[in-house]
């Protein structure tokens, strides 16, 4: 059985911090040069102080318009991470890792901190490529979807495919991202959906999924993290944050199901064109198309 967290290989060992010229993040954000290749420049203004894993002395560094170089200080990724302040440490890598993932069309919705694809340009819905968990090659799954987008009256509701992705160290030095598949709804692909009207909604939608389902998302999320590679890799500065690919093991029974709705052993290896999770609804016999962003057969009201 997988563990839903992948482990993490490689961090940086140490943090720099400065005298900011600004006052507010945007405005240290308008000074930093665009990244080159796959480089991230995560930072952190707090009490008038730039935290980065760049080194802030260099005057030739992205961060050259944005700190007073001479007032650089360099401290270890171990000394803060038992001070105080370690959270500046959390802090940076999930701001990496939010660098990262905008560049590809996925956002941070702050409030819930979870992770949401955001639709194609052209068009409200979005597929992305993927392989199987076993590697086999498979169509384009939506991850973005307009409710009710095949009949004649679609609906004001999208739905996103979403995750909670969190730094989290579970032992002295060990690190691992978690992932958390979850959905964000939208009015329009973009502008969220009132919450009185999301509750019902997500949670029929997850008091209908099984573990299979929900591990199929979470394959499904780390092979588009890791862009089909066996690592996600992200520079910042002359360090690195490496994030392996491959889940921890662990043993497990799955619970069985006697009314023969549901076998897990027939889901390893989903194949549908449309979406991750269409496997289980053929499982469960489900009437209508069940995905991420799947189409509700109840009235909005």
């Amino acid at each position: 059985m997988d563990l839903s967290l992948l482990p993490i290989s490689e961090l940086p060992s140490a943090v720099w911090k400065a005298s900011s010229r600004f006052r507010t993040a945007a405005e240290v954000a308008e000074r930093l040069p665009r990244p080159i290749r796959s480089q991230v420049l995560p930072f952190v203004l707090l009490k008038s102080e730039i935290w980065a894993f760049h080194d802030l002395t260099d005057p030739a560094g992205p961060f050259k318009q944005a700190v007073d170089p001479a007032s650089a200080e360099k401290v270890e990724a171990a000394a803060l991470l038992k001070s105080d302040d370690r959270n500046i440490y959390v802090w940076l890598l999930n701001s990496a890792l939010r660098n990262a993932l905008l560049r590809r069309g996925v956002r941070h919705e702050r409030n819930h901190d979870r992770y949401y694809f955001l639709p194609d340009h052209e068009t409200i819905t979005r597929r992305v490529e993927a392989k199987t968990k076993t590697g086999r090659n498979q169509s384009a799954k939506k991850v973005v979807r307009q409710e009710g987008e095949r009949t004649d009256a679609p609906r004001d509701v999208w739905w996103h495919l979403a995750a909670q992705l969190r730094f989290e160290e579970f032992a002295p030095g060990s690190w691992g991202l978690t992932i958390r598949p979850e959905f964000h709804l939208t009015k329009d692909g973009r502008e969220p959906l009132d919450p009185r009207r999301v509750g019902r909604k997500v949670t029929k939608r997850k008091s209908r999924m099984y573990n299979e389902g929900y591990f199929d998302a979470v394959h499904f999320l780390r092979y588009f993290l890791l862009d089909g590679g066996p690592r996600l890799v992200l520079p910042v500065g002359r360090q690195t944050i490496t994030v392996e690919g491959d889940f921890p093991n662990t043993d497990g029974t799955w619970p069985r199901i006697t009314d023969k709705r549901f076998d897990p052993i027939s889901m390893l290896d989903s194949d549908d064109e449309d979406d991750v999770l269409n496997a289980l609804a053929d499982a469960l016999e489900l009437d209508d198309e069940w995905d991420w962003g799947a189409e509700h057969s109840e009235d909005d009201r």
